[in-house]
């Protein structure tokens, strides 16, 4: 059964996790951490959108973000995602899939949610 397409609403915020299959490491030391705002930074460069928030950790990551009109979160994450794990697999001589599932993805309201979601994103770590 092929999965349903995603919701796209320009200008809505989204609160998007990943995580590492099995609680295993994304990010094993600084490099990684390092690359991983470098493919996110040349994506705005390429395609602005606004990045309210973030958190890597060891085996997951949150980023609550806002995607422009003509570039939806879904061409976001498929711009970064498969760059991040080929630069990852490369490195640690491993090959496969390095994230559990699709990337997760909630609109949240910027009124009511938005101050309360970046506290909660800074305060994970």
């Amino acid at each position: 059964m092929p999965r349903q397409p995603r919701i796209y609403l320009p200008e809505a915020v989204y609160y998007v996790t990943l995580e590492g299959p099995y609680n295993e490491p994304i990010f094993v030391d600084g490099a990684d951490y390092q690359k991983y705002l470098e493919l996110l930074g040349n994506c705005r460069a390429q395609h602005p959108f606004k990045l309210y928030s973030y958190s890597l950790l060891p085996n997951r990551l949150h980023l609550l973000l806002e995607a422009s009109e003509d570039f939806s979160i879904s061409q976001i994450m498929q711009k970064i995602t498969p760059l991040y794990t080929k630069y990852f697999n490369q490195r640690r001589q491993r090959k496969g899939s390095l994230f559990q599932k699709r990337y997760r993805s909630v609109i949240v309201e910027k009124q009511t949610f938005l101050p309360s979601l970046v506290r909660y994103i800074h305060l994970t770590p």
